[in-house]
């Protein structure tokens, strides 16, 4: 019987020593993901039409701080978490690009070295977010993929989910919208102030102001103001309507990164003729005056170019359109990585813009101009004045609640070998004796 209690001594421990290096072993879970959200904002090479050929391809767009996102991308990266950096030369002339091939022209104009979406958010410095490369977009080598408006065709051949299902902008036909909850709206979930101090700025793609402008709540929790920016005309059209121009306000919530969790306001723009039916004049100078503000119709920023904004800025100037009905769908980063994080709530009532002002940024963005056609809805439910579809902020924090509940059982089922195994040593030490 010692003999036979001395061999089972021996298993239990050798089993024992087994559990103890499992143990050590760091068992899967987010950190891998955490470490990806880190390295998503470093941003692919921004592609600017060359003011001096006019039917050259132009401005890349939205968001650096992004979500249509703040911190530098790692040094050290996998094959899993591989988001590039890709670097360009500023040239003096146009280059061909890869979509050179193209019957349409995509005569393109590189510059700086590296536009990172780094930078505090609401400091005004350098890029925030979002707007960068995503884990499973890119290539897994790295190279350079210049993509422009002239080519939105292409976008897929650097970042895949650009041919996802649920990509943006759409058109929004407003009779198959499902109603939600009567009264709610934009202003009473916000809490926008005015800041002092900022810089409208060009950053190739667009005209960008970036600023902690306020909150917004969500039913998941609260989202930050990280900048506004700028289309023309607009993205999203509304029963086959592209109205002028659009602002995106660009929400993301607090404690996400890269392009994750964002929520973005869409304001349509449109002149005083197209609202002539809906035109309070007191109303409409306090949106005039906001665009006057940024420089519309004075003097917007060239290329790489800062211009201080005197007055401060205040996103309540548009308290009439945050009031009021809105249009609520999930969708994606309108520009590449085409991210499907994005929460868009589109305003029913458009602000007014004068034609002077949209000459003035079509002056340093002209043909192919900005914006994104829209792309197929396939299936997805537009909600009027609801700031939820059903499942879809609790699909969020399933997936969470998943990952936490299989790491509890993990270390449960552990703890239990554990046990079993200490007692396993205890009967076979007993008998020994």
């Amino acid at each position: 019987m010692a003999g036979n209690a001395a061999q089972l001594s021996f298993l239990a421990i050798t089993l024992f020593a087994i559990f103890v290096a499992a143990s050590s072993t760091p068992a899967h879970s987010g950190a891998g993901n955490l470490r990806t959200h880190h390295s998503l904002l470093s941003t692919a090479s921004v592609v600017h039409r060359n003011e001096s050929e006019p039917e050259a391809a132009q401005p890349t767009e939205e968001a650096k701080p992004v979500a249509d996102a703040p911190t530098q991308p790692e040094a050290a990266q996998t094959a899993e978490e591989a988001a590039e950096t890709v670097e360009t030369k500023q040239e003096e002339a146009p280059s061909d690009e890869d979509d050179s091939t193209e019957d349409e022209a995509d005569t393109t104009q590189h510059h700086g070295e590296d536009h990172e979406h780094s930078g505090s958010p609401g400091k005004g410095e350098g890029n925030m977010v979002p707007r960068s490369h995503v884990h499973g977009e890119h290539n897994e080598s790295h190279h350079e993929f210049h993509w422009s408006y002239a080519a939105p065709q292409k976008w897929a051949g650097g970042y895949a989910l650009c041919d996802g299902e649920a990509q943006s902008p759409i058109d929004i036909e407003t009779g198959a919208a499902v109603s939600g909850e009567a009264g709610d709206s934009i202003d009473k979930r916000s809490a926008y102030v005015p800041l002092d101090g900022r810089q409208v700025h060009d950053n190739g793609h667009n005209v960008q102001v970036n600023g902690e402008f306020g909150t917004l709540e969500m039913p998941d929790g609260m989202y930050e103001v990280k900048q506004f920016h700028f289309h023309f005309p607009s993205e999203h059209q509304v029963n086959g309507r592209l109205a002028a121009g659009e602002i995106h306000i660009v929400h993301q919530k607090m404690g996400s990164q890269g392009t994750n969790d964002l929520a973005v306001v869409g304001i349509l723009l449109d002149t005083e003729t197209t609202l002539a039916g809906d035109f309070d004049a007191k109303e409409r100078k306090k949106e005039l005056d906001f665009l006057t503000n940024i420089g519309f119709g004075r003097s917007l920023p060239k290329l790489d170019e800062d211009i201080a904004i005197e007055a401060e800025v205040d996103l309540n100037a548009f308290s009439k359109e945050l009031s009021g009905p809105f249009f609520h769908y999930k969708g994606s980063l309108t520009t590449p990585p085409c991210s499907e994080t994005v929460h868009w709530y589109v305003l029913e009532q458009a602000a007014v813009v004068t034609p002077e002002m949209m000459d003035s940024f079509k002056a340093i963005f002209p043909s192919p101009a900005n914006n994104r056609p829209v792309r197929p809805l396939n299936g997805r439910k537009v909600m009027f004045s609801s700031a939820e579809i059903q499942g879809e902020f609790a699909s969020e924090d399933s997936g969470k609640a998943t990952e936490g509940a299989a790491t509890i059982k993990s270390g449960s089922a552990s703890t239990s070998l554990g046990f079993g195994l200490v007692a396993m040593i205890t009967l076979g030490l007993a008998l020994s004796d």
